[in-house]
């Protein structure tokens, strides 16, 4: 927020600054599990225990992509959106079971069970099945809408089941099967 805010300071002095913002960046080598560790959390868990919020999903690629056509389509002062599908994190889950062929119960968790259980977790060190970590903002809806980045960068994002099958088969080589 405060780099963004930067920017768009720099570019009401005449600065070419062009802004571009990513939704929930999926694909394959995220060694980090900055968003495969959830996608990883519906794996391993059973049953699957899911907030009420929702994210938008985008592939690595879409968004370099959407970053070069930012620098090259993008104007001066402006935000592109790069996101693609809206998914509640059930949607998440249940596409995520799908594509690993897994069946197993999706729970629905309320977001003030899911804080508390959260607060526990991380206070008292109790194993949970999923990161306490992501609940304060996993329970929100982080919805977003690309159409301005479609229309003036020209750019496409794939839809969520093609962004979702090339990291869970890696997630699946690199974490689940792992020696």
């Amino acid at each position: 927020l405060e780099g963004e805010r930067m920017c768009r300071e720099y570019a009401a002095q005449g600065l070419p600054v062009t802004i571009v913002n990513p939704a929930e960046v999926y694909g394959p080598k995220d060694y980090e599990q900055i968003t495969a560790g959830n996608l990883i959390d519906f794996a391993k868990s059973n049953p699957v225990m899911v907030s009420e919020g929702g994210t938008s999903v985008v592939h690595v690629d879409d968004v370099a992509t959407g970053m070069l056509a930012a620098l090259d389509k993008g104007q001066p002062g402006q935000r592109y959106i790069l996101g693609g599908d809206n998914l509640t994190i059930r949607q998440l889950a249940e596409l995520t079971m799908n594509i690993l062929g897994q069946k197993k119960p999706v729970v629905g968790m309320p977001s003030p069970v899911l804080r508390a259980l959260g607060c526990m977790g991380s206070n008292m060190k109790v194993p949970m099945p999923f990161n306490p970590a992501i609940v304060p903002y996993a329970v929100l809806y982080w919805f977003m809408d690309n159409s301005k980045a479609r229309r003036d960068l020209g750019v496409t994002f794939r839809p969520a089941r093609e962004v979702l099958v090339p990291t869970l088969e890696w997630i699946n080589e690199y974490f689940l099967h792992k020696k």
